[in-house]
């Protein structure tokens, strides 16, 4: 059975909260969650880059998974998303996650020190983990050379685009940070939920079934 499914399947009027995600191209996906504000509307949220958050009606570009949570955490996680859509909150893009979640009552990202922030991967994952969700074992991550060469050129396009000294300075003189990849993310919240917290070894199977359902 595929983790994914095309963008022209009937997803149902059941699907509460899950997945989304594309290839921008051959080395690159994009994800951010699906979600129903009300039974009638399907809302893509994700994070488009540096202080760039979009809520926009769901287009027939995604591939899409359900969330593998139980109905009533994925109404939990439905409205979190709708809050944050509303809120509209500044979020930073960064390779560094750790402690970022948002705040329930009005979608706000918590404060970080500089440096923090989220790709469209890490932003899944700080939603899911601000209610204590966690798909994937951050600390059985392994940090990839081709990982190091993409944060490079992330950063690069990041200045070109007018992100401050500070911010990219903080980022430049950090440890080298864990990338978690849209697939990987989407590949492992899409499990069962009893089956979260999963290793780095088998995250990346999943990874790989996700790109060879969407390769066809």
């Amino acid at each position: 059975m595929p983790i994914v499914s095309a963008p022209a399947e009937n997803m149902g009027g059941d699907f509460i909260f899950g997945l989304g995600i594309k290839e921008i191209d051959a080395n690159q996906r994009h994800c951010g969650v699906i979600y129903r504000p009300d039974a009638e509307v399907v809302r893509f949220l994700h994070l488009a880059f540096h202080f760039d958050l979009r809520d926009e009606a769901l287009n027939g570009t995604y591939w899409w998974a359900p969330s593998g949570l139980d109905p009533e955490n994925q109404l939990v996680l439905a409205a979190l998303a709708n809050v944050i859509a509303e809120g509209h909150p500044s979020i930073p893009y960064g390779f560094d996650m750790d402690g970022l979640i948002f705040d329930k009552a009005t979608g706000a990202l918590l404060p970080a020190p500089p440096g923090r922030g989220l790709t469209c991967a890490t932003f899944v994952l700080a939603m899911l983990q601000t209610y204590g969700f966690e798909p994937i074992l951050s600390r059985s991550w392994e940090v990839r050379h081709e990982d190091e060469q993409w944060q490079d050129q992330i950063l690069a396009y990041m200045q070109e685009r007018g992100a401050s000294p500070e911010h990219l300075d903080a980022i430049r003189s950090a440890e080298s940070n864990k990338r978690f990849r849209p697939e990987e993310v989407v590949g492992t919240a899409a499990q069962q939920v009893d089956e979260w917290a999963i290793e780095f070894e088998r995250a990346q199977l999943l990874a790989a079934e996700v790109l060879r359902d969407m390769a066809g």
